[in-house]
């Protein structure tokens, strides 16, 4: 018999672990047999409401994190619709003096639209999955 063998016989077995209710039976070890045993512990009333803080609070940040993101895909829907506009604009009258600011304008009004979607996109997909993935 190795150090950490037990000896046959009738034995105590006790497992517990913090925020949940210690599980307690006798156990009977035969000589030469392997023996396992399945033990499931139940969460104590007070780790029960802490699951459903956490549940609770991760499904207000989805939502909270799902409309900023959905505020941010409409801010840059609406940028790049407006920007559009004011390429075509520019497309129709680039002989004017001050063509060349207005094409640097216009590259900047898309680079902050597809900032905008980008953030916006990956804020929804998140949030939408904080919300979906509390149990």
């Amino acid at each position: 018999m190795s150090s950490d063998e037990l000896p046959a016989g009738q034995h105590r077995l006790r497992v517990d672990s913090d925020g949940f209710v210690p599980h307690e039976r006798t156990i009977r070890l035969e000589p030469g047999n392997l023996s396992s045993y399945q033990v499931t512990l139940a969460a104590t009333p007070a780790q029960r409401q802490r699951e459903q803080q956490a549940r609770s609070s991760r499904k207000k940040l989805g939502i909270v994190s799902g409309a900023i993101g959905a505020v941010l895909l409409g801010g840059g829907v609406g940028a790049y619709a407006w920007n559009s506009a004011r390429y075509d604009d520019w497309r129709r009258n680039q002989a004017d003096a001050d063509a060349s600011s207005r094409a640097a304008s216009i590259q900047w009004g898309d680079d902050a639209a597809i900032g905008l979607l980008s953030v916006g996109g990956v804020l929804a997909v998140a949030g939408s999955w904080l919300f979906l993935s509390t149990d």
